[in-house]
Order: C-alpha cells, then structure tokens, then sequence
C-alpha cells in the first residue's frame, strides 16, 4: 500500500507539472501556427485570383492582337485596304456579341489607306479621310454602330501611334441607363511591314473583377484591386468604391502606398489594428502592373489564434486528470503480479525464447501486459527466422508490423530489406546506363564517320547523315534541308537528302519560310515533337509530303546562333528519351560538319573571285600607269574646282537655312543659319518631331510632309515662329531625298528669310492703302 501511494503522489505531481507545461507551449505554437497559415491562405488567395484576373484580361489583349492581325491581313502589297462592309460589320459584331465582357469596338484607319470606299457608309469618315467605325452595346447588350468620337478620345489614338505597341489604358466608370460599368481600353496598331495603317481598340467591361473577388473565399478582410496609379478597381462586398482612388479608402498613410503602386513595389503595411499586403501581377503581353492587396484585422487574427491557445490548455488539464484517473486504477492491479512477470522478463533477458509459461493473473490490466511479453517473444523469434533468410540472400520476407503506423521495429528491420534490395537494383541500372552510354558513344562514332568531311560534297555528307540517322535511330523516313538565303528576298530550304520515302517525286524539293512544319521550324528556330496524332488528323504536311507516323521529330541546326538548315524524322513508334540524348549530341557533330563546309565554299569561291581580281588587276596596271600623269593633271583640277565649290557651299551655307527630316517628320540635322535664325541649338531640336514645333500650321505641314514623302517637291511661302515666339517669313522648299535603292529616306528643307521683305511689303501695301482712302 506504500508503494502504491508514493508512486501515486509522485506521478501525480509529475503528470500535472509536465502537462501543464507542454499544453502552454503547444498553445503558444499553435496560436502563432495559426496565425501564420492563415496568413498563408490569404497570400495564396491573393496569387491565384491574380492570375484568374491577368488570365482574363490577356485573352481580351490576345483577341485585339488576333482582330489587327486580321484587318492587316487584308491590305496589298500597295499599302492600300479593301473592306466589305457587310461582312466586316457582320465578323465585328459576332466577335463583340459572343465576348459578354466587350462594351466598345472601335477601328481606326489612316486616309488614303481604304480602296472601294463608296461601299462604306460615308459618316464613318472624318475630315481628313480616316475611316473611324465604332460599334457599341447598350444596357441590354444591343450592338450599334456609331462613328468614333477622336476628339474626345484622342489619346486611345495617338498613343498608339507613337508607341506601335498594345496599349492599356486607366479604367474608367461610364453610366448607362442607371447601371455604372468598370471600362478597360485596350488599344493595337494595325501594320503593314513597316507602314502604320490604324488603330483597333476595344473597351472591356471589368465588373466581374468585383463578381469574382466578392465570391473568393475570404471572410476576414477585404480584398481589393488596385492599378499602378491608385485607381480602385474593385473591393470584396464593397461596391461602392469601384472606379474611386486610394484615398477614399484608406485614411492614412496613403502616400507610402501610392509610391509603392507608382514603382511596382508589393506593399507591406502595418497599421494599428489591421495589416495590408498585395501581390504584384503583370497583365501578359503589356507592361501593365496592377496590385491585389489583403486588407484584415490584426485583432481577428489573435483572437482565433487566442481560443486556440486557450483549448490546448484546457485539454492538457483534462488529460492530465484521465491520466491520474488511470494511474489509481492501474497501480491496485500491478503492484501484486510484479514479481511473476519479472520472472518471464528475466528469461527473456537471458534469450530463452522457447519459454511457454503459463502466468496466472486475475487482473486484466497486468495480464494484457504478461501477454504482450509473450507476443514479444514471439517477434524475436520471426527476427531470428529474418536474419536466417538474410544469410541465405532471400529477402522476401518481412515482419508483420500488425497494421501498427508505428511500429518502429518492423519499420527499421523493413527498411534494412528494402536498402539491400535497393542496392542490388543500383547494380541493375548502373548496367543498364553503361549498355545506354555505350550505344550512344557508339551512335556518335558513326557520326563522326558520316560528316568526315575530306573531299566529300555536301549532298555527300547530307545523305550520309540521313542515312546514319534513319538507320540507327529505326526512323523509316528521313529528310535533310539546307538553308539558303543567298537572295535575302527570296529566302527558302532545300531538299539535300530523303530516306526511305518510296514516291520521291511528291516531296517539295524548296520549302518556303513558313511553309509546313520545316518552314516553321525555320522561323523559329526550335525542335518540334509530335506524337499522339488524334484520329481526325488525318495527315501532316511535312517537308516529305504527306504521311502518317506515329511521331515525327524536326531539329533546326544551328551553329553559334547561324542557322543552317532541318533535319526531319518520322517514326512508327515513341521517340525514347535515350534518342533524345543521343540526337541532342549528334547535333553538334552535325552542325560543326555542316557549318565547316558552307566556310569550305565560301572560301574557294573568295579565292577563286581574288584570283580573277588578281588577274584583272595586272591588266589594269599598266592601263593606271599609262593613266597616272593624267591623274595628276586632273588632281590639279579637281583641287580647284574643290576650292571654288566649297567656297559656293559656304555661300550657301551663310544665306540659305537647311534642315533635314524623316520622312515621318523627325528632324535629324539643321545648319548654322537655321539655328541662328530661330535662335535653337541642335541639341534642342534633334530627334523632335517639327510637326511638334509648329502652331497653327500643324495641318498644313502634315500635308507637305505627306506630299514629299510621296515624291513631290513642293515649295510655298510659310510663317514660322522662333524659339522666342518671334515671327518669321520664310520662302521654303521640301526636296525628298533618294538613296542608292530609289527609296525616299529624308526631306531637305531650304528656305530663305524674307521677313524684312514681307514686312516692307506689307508697309508699302498699308501705305498706298492710306493713300487711296486720301484721295478718296
């Protein structure tokens, strides 16, 4: 009875002092645990509804793109545009009718650039000829087609214009028929080549932000989107300030906030009792930055974290009563039958395993213990069994661990078998990688063999390449094709050498750029890999003509960034990955062989141009030394006519005012008059666009750079305005300017300074004026 009380008292005290403990500080960490994974889940809201939302809004830039692609599509080599007005309405207004979220359509085209316009309404045009159809949707998603409004909306333009890139716009709120609709502007230029044509543009509604962030599971805070600029693009349940600027929702600290959106910095802000953060995301294909930022209550976050600390305490007290509660129980029913199974331990000590003694126990709290000895005597002996197969290299057998997770016995006995089996499957593999290294290492040998150079042609060791390939690789057709781009306008591929292809008249023998699957690959410059074909695909066009493997592999050879030609594969079966590695190393080989070559050829025909030249330059020896007193005579003359020009430059240079432009109107050199004139320095007009410098005569200098950059010359007498506002006279002339190619490439401008002249005319005219009005 001693015993029992002590033992009692002792544990009792442990129990309640060790418990306690560890339920305050599992309280602790899981409150903290809490709060950081909560936090967690905030943050990986935030990233996966940045990404629906940047999901959203690029399918709408990737639709622009495609329509500008499209409408370009249809110009002709002449820079002109034909439209049919009805299909083209029609295409416009199912692509904005099955798009819920397009409110606005707009194109934009320059003047000049449509064909065939009496087919076109003519209100869609303005002034200056530029075709400005914009189709709208009304409350009820009714499509209508109005004419663009460029005043009002100028910037939708111009910017585009400068830029040549996707644009996107600020959001802005628009009222329609007592509904406030979120709009987005995103704008793409429509090229032809190098030409600027127009402007496509649409205005996307953005009120299923708001739709999706309100349903996001998120119940502790708000969640809002901001743009780069601080406009409000939607708050989670809070309707109201969509469209509205940071400073209407929050009321302190906005201007750290503000910096940070305006530099494309994540914010981190801590305030009193609430805390916001934000994910950075980039709309695709724009330079865009919008923000989607957490706002929650600190106070929230610790008083979930707080229930939670404080149930770990109650629990560990309730355990620890159970506990005591146990031990009370337990301790009358061990203290008697300790003697008899210290004897059965003591046996099992001394490794009598065999022993089946019987132990007679009432208490079955002490006899589930005397049994459990007795199990565990009976795992030593499957150890023993183990061990012996161990010996004898069978290691089939493993020990039961009775569906017990925890059973750490089995674990590790387990664990040692399956090491052992391990190793012996690392044997395994490493022979098997010695036999793959040893079939590529004997791949890349023929290789080496097949693009030995010597005296072989290129078509020689093309289909040795082919052939070395088809056959190692069991492709059963096989295609090489040699880059040519001698003619830069007239760029194509050609067929060296096929494999195993049984109507070789059928295959095209020169391959566009863009043509087929090796016309793309020589666009892009990347390996392409098909397989799976679906049933419904029935063929594909490919360098060889048309087949049907099961895959086909194209690889571009390139040489330090030169490309020089395709490879093409088709198999019955999967490409392995072990003839992945194998082709990727061959590659090399190849390029280094074929590249060699093309430098071999262009060697010969260089030494072959210089010993023409060699021969020619003896013929013309003598002919320049009969020539050279001549020479001499005419250097005398030619150095006196240099000194009479310039001095007629110089003449020129003093009294003329010269500027030089591109043909868009960009200046790029002025001289010393012109700049003294009009009081400028270079530095200050070079690169600026003179219709920028212009007033009021900003039209009419558009027409004349149109005019000229059209081949006309034109001359007129212009007013033009200083760098101080003064007036000036000038009689000016625009001359386009030929290069080698008959391309106009700049605008010479001449003009001389008649204001004194002018302003003596004008005297002279306000005086006989004066005169007459006397005599009358």
């Amino acid at each position: 009875m001693l015993l029992k009380n002590r033992i009692l008292f002792y544990a009792s005290a442990f129990f309640l002092i060790t418990i306690f403990i560890i339920s305050v500080i599992i309280g602790l960490y899981l409150r903290n645990q809490n709060i950081i994974n909560t936090e967690k889940t905030y943050f990986s809201t935030i990233n996966n509804t940045s990404e629906i939302i940047s999901s959203g809004i690029s399918k709408n830039i990737t639709l622009v793109n495609a329509l500008s692609q499209n409408l370009s599509s249809l110009s002709v080599p002449n820079n002109k545009i034909t439209y049919d007005s009805e299909i083209l309405t029609q295409y416009l207004v199912e692509t904005i009718e099955q798009n819920k979220q397009i409110r606005d359509f707009f194109i934009i085209i320059e003047p000049d650039i449509i064909i065939q316009k009496d087919s076109l309404d003519k209100y869609l045009f303005d002034q200056k000829g530029r075709f400005m159809p914009h189709w709208k949707k009304n409350s009820k998603d009714q499509v209508s087609l109005h004419t663009f409004d460029i005043e009002k909306n100028s910037v939708f333009y111009k910017t585009t214009k400068t830029n040549l890139k996707t644009t996107v716009l600020e959001p802005y709120i628009q009222r329609n028929a007592g509904k406030s609709i979120l709009k987005l502007p995103i704008i793409t230029p429509i090229t032809y080549g190098n030409k600027f044509i127009g402007v496509v543009g649409i205005e996307i509604s953005l009120n299923w932000i708001y739709d999706e962030i309100t349903t996001t599971d998120f119940s502790e805070g708000d969640l809002l989107v901001l743009t780069n600029s601080g406009n409000i693009v939607a708050v989670s349940n809070k309707q109201h300030f969509v469209g509205k600027f940071i400073t209407d929702y929050f009321s302190t600290d906005v201007n750290t906030i503000f910096f940070d959106l305006k530099h494309d910095k994540p914010i981190q802000k801590t305030f009193s009792n609430n805390k916001f953060f934000t994910n950075l995301f980039y709309i695709d294909q724009t330079n865009v930055s919008w923000q989607l930022g957490a706002y929650i209550s600190k106070r929230e976050l610790k008083q979930k974290a707080n229930v939670i600390f404080f149930i770990s305490i109650l629990v560990g007290f309730l355990v620890s009563f159970l506990i005591l509660l146990v031990l009370w129980f337990l301790l009358s029913a061990i203290t008697k039958p300790l003697k008899k199974i210290e004897l059965l331990t003591e046996k099992l000590f001394r490794g009598e395993l065999e022993s089946k003694e019987d132990v007679k126990i009432k208490s079955k709290e002490v006899k589930n213990i005397n049994q459990n000895l007795f199990n565990l005597q009976r795992r030593l002996n499957e150890l023993v069994n183990i061990n012996y197969k161990i010996a004898h290299r069978d290691y089939t057998k493993f020990l039961d661990d009775n569906g017990n997770e925890n059973d750490m016995l089995a674990k590790s006995i387990n664990y040692s078998i399956n090491e052992i089996v391990k190793r012996w499957k690392t044997r395994e593999i490493v022979e098997e990688n010695k036999e793959k290294t040893k079939w590529i290492s004997d791949g890349i040998t023929q290789i080496q063999v097949a693009v030995r150079i010597g005296d072989r042609s290129i078509e020689e060791i093309s289909d040795n390449i082919i052939k070395t390939l088809a056959k190692y690789l069991d492709a059963y057709l096989a295609g090489f094709f040699l880059y040519n781009d001698n003619n830069k306008d007239d760029i194509f591929l050609t067929a060296l050498s096929t494999y195993a292809y049984e109507n070789k008249k059928s295959y095209n023998k020169i391959i566009r750029l863009r043509e087929g699957l090796i016309g793309t690959v020589a666009v892009e410059k990347k390996q392409i890999y098909l397989e799976k074909i679906p049933s419904d695909y029935k063929h594909i066009l490919s360098g060889l003509g048309e087949s049907k493997p099961k895959s086909i592999l194209l690889l571009p050879l390139i040489y330090e960034d030169e490309f020089l030609g395709v490879i093409e594969l088709a198999f019955l079966k999967k490409f392995t990955p072990i003839k992945k590695e194998f082709i990727d190393k061959a590659i090399e080989h190849i390029t280094l062989s074929i590249k060699t070559i093309n430098t071999n050829i262009s060697t010969t025909k260089l030494l072959q141009k210089s010993q023409k030249q060699t021969q020619e330059l003896e013929k013309t020896h003598k002919l320049l030394e009969s020539n050279l007193e001549e020479v001499k005579k005419s250097q005398k003359k030619a150095q006196v006519r240099e000194a009479e020009m310039n001095g007629i430059l110089n003449a020129v240079n003093n009294t003329i005012l010269t500027v030089e432009y591109t043909t868009e109107g960009i200046l790029l050199d002025a001289n010393k008059k012109f700049l003294e004139t009009m009081y400028f320095e270079l530095k200050d007009l070079k690169g600026l666009n003179v219709l920028d410098l212009v007033k009021t005569e900003r039209e009419e200098l558009e027409e004349v750079i149109r005019r000229v950059s059209n081949g006309e010359f034109v001359e007129k007498l212009m007013k033009r305005f200083t760098k101080y506002g003064e007036e000036r006279w000038l009689f000016s002339t625009y001359t386009p300017f030929y290069n080698v190619d008959n391309e106009i490439t700049k605008i010479l401008y001449f003009a001389v300074d008649i204001t004194e002249n002018k302003l003596h005319s004008e005297s002279l005219e306000a005086q006989i004026e004066q005169l007459k009005n006397y005599k009358l």
